[in-house]
This record gives structure tokens, C-alpha cells and sequence, in this order.
């Protein structure tokens, strides 16, 4: 994480009442016996959880399968995963994608530069109120929407622009790269304008050079 990133973090966690006094403030994906929805009465036999941390985040995946005894006796098995809503607007439930014969399963491809830059704002300025880990949430985009820009850097699709390109390709801008092209364009036509008039008074001036030489001849 960039020192920039850092230190926002640490912004944040000063400005978390709810974890003022706790120095860790990952969020274990469950941690109570009403994560896994035991039902009223049933007492807890066996828990196990099966969790996967993002590094330098709050963000916690994974599942958790548990055993209770019912209020009659009976034996209550149960099983929950955490699925987590990306900035893009996904859910996910694991960090990598993948995919089987049936189904084809998003992960998380990383964070928007962009998406972070502007929660980081906002909040600077007192106009949100947000968790870490909803910051960080909402800053991530998944595998299927996550694209690399020209500049390098991951992109979410509020952020990118595709170009598609003459071969079938997409190239995608990121705001920088965009403006960046913007400029190219607008130079390009610029010149291309200036070229235009060259052209014409070139193109003009013989004739009128010749009109000239043919009136001359004519009053001779």
C-alpha cells in the first residue's frame, strides 16, 4: 500500500468510534453464534470457519459450517458464506474467479484508484460518514469488471473508457488517458484545420496567377 493509502487507513480507523479503543479492527467474517442461523433455543455443538483476508484491507471472505442441538434433541447442521457487494455493484464470496462445467464464479480483481481517491475526498471534506470497511468495499471492483488502462492502473467501468480498435480489439482509458487523448484530438484537428487552409491558398494562387497572365495577353 502506497504511504498516501496508509495513511488514509489510519485517518480512518481515528475517526471509527466503534473501534476507537481496539487497535485490530479486522472484521472477522463470523464470529458469533447468529452468523450461521441457528434457530431460537438451539444450543451449539461445533463451529468451523474457513476464512480468507485481503492484505493491507478489513475485508474478510469465507464460510463457516456448524453443528447445534435442537430445543427437542434434534441435531441442526448449518452453513453460511459472507458475500460481499464490490463498488461496481457485484457480490462476491472469494478473491479468486473461477470457473467450473456450470458455472462461472467473479472474484475480486483489486482496487479503483480512482473509486478510493474519491471516498478519500469526500470524507476529507466531512461529507461521509463510513466504516473502513465499507471504504474498502466500495473502492473494489470484481474480476469480470475490473480492466487495465493504458496507464497501467486497474479501472472500474464508472472510471474507464473502451476505444474499440480497428482489429476487433478494446484499448481502455482511464480519466487521464482520456483526457489525455482529448488533447491529442484536439491538436490533431487543429493542424489538420491549419493544413486545410494551407492547402487551399496554395491551391488558389497559381489560378490566380494565370488569370492574370491571360488578361495581360488580352490587352496586348
Amino acid at each position: 500500500m502506497s504511504k498516501a493509502g496508509s495513511k488514509f487507513w489510519g485517518w480512518l480507523l481515528q475517526r471509527s468510534p466503534q473501534n476507537a479503543d481496539r487497535p485490530d479492527i479486522q472484521q472477522q467474517a463470523f464470529d458469533t453464534v447468529a452468523d450461521v442461523g441457528f434457530p431460537a433455543g438451539a444450543q451449539p455443538i461445533e463451529i468451523s470457519s474457513e476464512t480468507e483476508s485481503l492484505v493491507d484491507s478489513p475485508i474478510k471472505l469465507g464460510s463457516v459450517d456448524a453443528a447445534s442441538k435442537g430445543s427437542e434433541g434434534q441435531l441442526i447442521r448449518a452453513h453460511n458464506s459472507l458475500v460481499v457487494i464490490l463498488g461496481c455493484g457485484h457480490a462476491v464470496k472469494q478473491s479468486q474467479a473461477a470457473d467450473d462445467d456450470e458455472r462461472h464464479i467473479r472474484g475480486i480483481a483489486g482496487r479503483c484508484p480512482y473509486c478510493f481517491a474519491e471516498i478519500e475526498e469526500l470524507i476529507a471534506k466531512g461529507k461521509v460518514e463510513i466504516m473502513p470497511f465499507d471504504a474498502e468495499r466500495l473502492s473494489l471492483v470484481c474480476s469480470d469488471c475490473g480492466k487495465i488502462t493504458t496507464s497501467g492502473f486497474l479501472c472500474c467501468p464508472r472510471h474507464y473508457k473502451d476505444v474499440p480498435n480497428p482489429d476487433g480489439t478494446v484499448t481502455y482509458l482511464g480519466p487521464e488517458d482520456a483526457e489525455e487523448q482529448a488533447r491529442q484530438n484536439t491538436a490533431k484537428a487543429i493542424l489538420s484545420a491549419l493544413g486545410s487552409l494551407v492547402s487551399e491558398d496554395n491551391h488558389n494562387t497559381p489560378r490566380e496567377n494565370t488569370q492574370e497572365q491571360n488578361n495581360d495577353q488580352k490587352s496586348n
